[in-house]
């Protein structure tokens, strides 16, 4: 087994072994739920309630979360008496849609697999609301209109030992970014691998003879809204072998280099090919 880009896999594992339960993830629920009702089980109305509660419940808890674009500590969230209330009443959404969808078994195969999202979002959210266990971070993430609870484990080195122990044969890490001070066993250490036979190789390119960094000379703060172009002295320089990459962060800067003489006329202005400015 051969696993590229082996540095992600801790970040990976920390969220397969963890556990999380999203608004987007209830409002489908809710959603198909209604779904089953209005071409299914039209003689089950408190599914369409049911679905409705679980659905307002989630937006207005979204909502107790305040502004958007934030990422915080779970244990701390939870101790607010409104955020308490709030959750208080999605799991009560949840538990309704859970028992309501559980009498209709059997008659619809769209709400039995709701059933089942059901039983599975009731378990996380429980073990979400159980934030005085160890050896866990809880956390919390808001965007506009959407919200995640989470918790991931401190460290996986013991369940990925175990995955490892129940698939026989070898077991192979490659990446450019293994090692740190060339040594491995950063790597390892968080993976739980006690035992591998290591290989660090060099890189192939010749980074002292293929590669210049051109940083031109009394550049502007990045607060105002013009830049203007970069001089052009610097940006001819970087144009005297036979490739060049001249790099913009926006398109403007680019157009301000080229109206300013600091890139060469014969630049295609799409940047797509080596030797012309991106």
């Amino acid at each position: 087994m051969i696993f590229d880009e082996a540095h992600q896999l801790p970040d990976i594992a920390s969220q397969y072994f963890g556990q999380s339960l999203s608004s987007r993830q209830l409002l489908d629920l809710a959603k198909d739920i209604t779904i089953a009702y209005r071409t299914e089980l039209k003689d089950t109305q408190q599914l369409q309630k049911c679905a409705d509660r679980l659905a307002q419940s989630a937006q207005d808890f979204r909502l107790q979360l305040g502004d958007p674009g934030y990422r915080g500590n779970l244990r701390e969230l939870l101790a607010d008496s409104h955020i308490q209330r709030a959750l208080l009443l999605l799991d009560d959404a949840l538990e309704l849609c859970y028992d309501v969808a559980k009498l209709s078994l059997g008659r619809s195969a769209l709400l039995d697999a709701a059933f089942e999202r059901a039983t599975l979002y009731r378990g996380r959210l429980k073990r979400l609301k159980e934030i005085n266990q160890p050896g866990y971070s809880y956390w919390y993430e808001c965007t506009s209109r959407h919200f995640t609870l989470a918790l991931t484990p401190l460290t996986v080195a013991e369940k990925f030992k175990e995955v490892m122990a129940q698939k026989s044969g070898s077991w192979i890490f490659t990446s450019a970014t293994l090692s740190v001070n060339d040594d491995l066993h950063h790597f390892t250490a968080r993976l739980g691998i006690d035992e591998a036979q290591t290989l660090l190789l060099p890189s192939p390119f010749d980074y002292q003879h293929q590669a210049l960094l051109c940083v031109p000379r009394n550049l502007p703060l990045p607060k105002p809204a013009r830049r203007g172009a970069p001089p052009g002295g610097d940006a001819q320089a970087a144009d005297r072998g036979q490739r060049r990459s001249l790099l913009y962060a926006v398109h403007l800067a680019r157009h301000d280099a080229r109206s300013g003489g600091a890139v060469p006329r014969h630049h295609d202005a799409t940047g797509a090919a080596a030797g012309r400015d991106q």
